[in-house]
């Protein structure tokens, strides 16, 4: 398997909260290719962390527009 391969479930990132140092991992929800990362230690909430890329669409319509929904579920990985 390639080392950008991800499956549905795979850990991601582990989150630390810097004040109590609780970790959250945070895992892929689709099968794909993990192409990009954000290479920052802190981040805020909502920031995107990486993406992974699949062979099934999660949105349709304009993909590289606004999202109008929060309904939808998102390609960007962000905590």
């Amino acid at each position: 398997m390639d080392r950008a391969a991800i499956r549905a479930g795979d850990p991601l990132f582990d989150i630390v909260d810097p004040h109590t140092d609780a970790i959250t991992t945070v895992s892929s929800s689709t099968d794909g290719v993990f192409y990009m990362r954000r290479v920052i230690r802190f981040v805020t909430a909502g920031a995107p962390l990486g993406r992974v890329t699949g062979a099934v669409p999660v949105r349709k319509g304009m993909l590289l527009g606004p999202r109008r929904t929060v309904t939808e579920r998102r390609c960007a990985i962000s905590f």
